[in-house]
């Protein structure tokens, strides 16, 4: 499905103006149904909506692991989601997640490079300016990407992307593009991914909760350099 659409517009400048046909995101609205009951409407980019359902799934809590999802069926054009999960779900697990902390995991120089190529990955977001991105990494190499409107969105797709696959989360780390408050790390917070990189900025939030759930969290990585908001000692430095 397309991320984008054409619409015509109207640039205005100081001595002239002009139309022509623009590209702009496009904005799906989904309903997902949890065991027979409205759980969510998301306002999403109409793309890996089962790794965004699966995500959102785990990060809430809904679930704890991809298979406890009993059967996914997407209805009249995606726009409505219906999920049956195992019974006696939804307890909060967050707490018992065993972060493994390996010490210079990551080299300071390879995270730079990953983020500078992570900047020019998304298409739509050169050509619209109006999505966001997520990736997630090995030490040399971007693994998978995920792009959505909403930050939390394109973070669910990810996370759900990493369940279905079973990847070893502990030895990988996240690029996203938008800020981290304390809603984005609350959904990196319950996976076992040791790292999280953004090229925007983190809040107080944020950083308070990377720092109980011993999350390594980077921001403003971009024209080669970044910062280190809290660190676990993951990443060789120079």
């Amino acid at each position: 499905m397309e991320l984008l659409c054409k619409r015509k517009i109207r640039r205005v400048f100081p001595d002239r103006q002009e139309e022509f046909e623009d590209l702009v995101v496009i904005e799906h609205e989904m309903k997902l149904y949890l065991n027979g009951n409205l759980f969510n409407v998301f306002y999403c980019s109409p793309k890996d909506l089962e790794e965004l359902v699966r995500g959102y799934l785990f990060t809430s809590k809904a679930i704890k692991s991809n298979s406890d999802v009993l059967s996914i069926e997407f209805l009249n054009n995606n726009s409505e989601v219906y999920v049956v999960t195992k019974p006696s779900l939804g307890a909060d697990f967050s707490n018992n997640i065993q972060r493994s902390i390996k010490k210079d995991l990551f080299k300071a120089e390879n995270i730079i490079q990953l983020s500078t190529k992570f900047t020019t990955a998304s298409d739509a977001f050169m050509n619209t300016g109006g999505i966001h991105s997520v990736a997630i990494c090995s030490d040399n190499e971007i693994l998978h990407f995920y792009e959505d409107i909403g930050r939390h969105n394109a973070m669910d797709k990810m996370i759900g992307y990493a369940i279905i696959n079973d990847l070893k989360l502990s030895e990988l780390f996240l690029l996203t593009s938008g800020r981290i408050p304390l809603e984005i790390v609350k959904k990196v917070s319950i996976t076992k991914i040791p790292l999280l990189v953004s090229r925007s900025a983190p809040t107080d939030q944020g950083i308070n909760l990377a720092k109980n759930s011993r999350l390594q969290l980077v921001g403003f990585s971009r024209h080669g350099r970044f910062n280190i908001y809290h660190d676990e000692g993951l990443i060789i430095l120079p």
